[in-house]
């Protein structure tokens, strides 16, 4: 099944539209039909006489995406949207037809689809990374050939819906076999460059810390935050692997229970109930949830309840942390996460 990466406007202005109304539209300043043009030379042509007489390539790209839009979009075929504020990836499907209606119809603009949404509130970083450059391609309408992207996605919103109770790798990005076409757009500049660079970063702690090797990073981000901590025995901890107090000696407030979380699968809410019962049998204040992979949306929606009892911390908080610290933080750390020369994660992810 196809995968079609979608924008709703430069600075996500058409997003709330789109979501709240299942009608998705674009424009390209093209005020007919698509249908109007017997081909999409014809179209690419109209474009360049009315819109860009001196660049084919503008007029190519502004046709091909309408083109697609109005002619190869399938129903019941994928849509992701990226949305901008927040940051968090809308997934649904395709329900209609192109349709073109005039500027005075209630949608923005004048190109239009109804789309089915699935979810509208996925974490960008529950996602492989390979998928994250596709999404990051800087096109309002473009089909991704990333492998198996389809089934991928579908698995991803399933976890993070809580439907699927089997385990789901993240964050490890999967190659393209031979047979498989490119991204249409790979080899454009990415839209948000500082957001490409975070999803490295992401990609980076998910390759190097596993187990209790993610535990020895938080611990000591919160000693670089002025914690005193100790870390539990090697084995069964009753969902327990960091204590952390204030103070010198970490007697004073607050003091945290720390669960880390590093497998594949999305943190669920047995887990988060597990440390919620264990802020209590170890006389804390708070706790704190750590995931290199992220959490299921009933964990997000629960600790909206209990915001002043449990902290989470997924991976852009556990980016957040560490780039606050990282003058801070061990050199064995700094060397494993090079980010002197931040640019090093625009190329190889060895």
């Amino acid at each position: 099944m196809a995968v079609w990466v979608i924008r709703a406007g430069r600075m996500g202005e058409n997003e709330e539209f789109a979501l709240n109304n299942g009608v998705y539209s674009i424009g390209f300043d093209l005020y007919q039909s698509v249908t109007d043009f017997t081909d999409y030379e014809a179209l690419r042509n109209h474009i360049q006489d009315t819109q860009f007489p001196d660049s084919i390539n503008r007029a190519a790209a502004s046709a091909s995406q309408l083109w697609h839009f109005a002619h190869e979009f399938k129903i019941g075929e994928m849509i992701v949207l990226p949305r901008r504020q927040p940051k968090v990836i809308a997934v649904g499907k395709i329900v209609g037809d192109y349709v073109y209606e005039p500027s005075d119809y209630k949608a923005p603009l004048p190109h239009t689809r109804k789309v089915e949404w699935q979810v509208q509130d996925v974490p960008r970083t529950n996602f492989d990374l390979d998928l994250l450059r596709s999404f990051n391609a800087n096109q309002t309408v473009f089909r991704i050939g990333r492998s198996r992207a389809d089934e991928r996605i579908d698995g991803i919103v399933d976890a993070y819906l809580g439907n699927d109770q089997n385990e789901k790798v993240v964050g490890a990005p999967e190659p393209i076999t031979t047979n498989e076409p490119p991204d249409e757009y790979d080899d454009v500049l990415v839209l948000d460059l500082e957001q490409d660079i975070r999803d490295r970063i992401i990609g980076r702690i998910r390759q190097r810390y596993h187990g209790h090797d993610l535990e020895t990073l938080v611990e000591e981000i919160l000693k670089a935050e002025g914690y005193a901590t100790l870390k539990t025995e090697a084995g069964p901890d009753g969902g327990v692997d960091i204590l952390a107090g204030s103070g010198a000696l970490g007697f004073d407030s607050p003091k945290l229970c720390v669960q880390v979380k590093s497998g594949g699968s999305l943190v669920g809410i047995a887990d988060y109930n597990r440390l919620q019962g264990n802020v209590h049998g170890f006389n804390a204040d708070y706790g704190l949830l750590v995931s290199s992979t992220g959490f299921t949306q009933p964990v997000r929606r629960e600790n909206r309840r209990r915001f002043f009892e449990i902290r989470l911390w997924g991976p852009d908080e556990l980016v957040d942390k560490l780039l606050d610290t990282y003058d801070r933080l061990p050199q064995s750390i700094r060397a494993d996460v090079p980010l002197e020369n931040r640019l090093v994660w625009l190329g190889s992810e060895d």
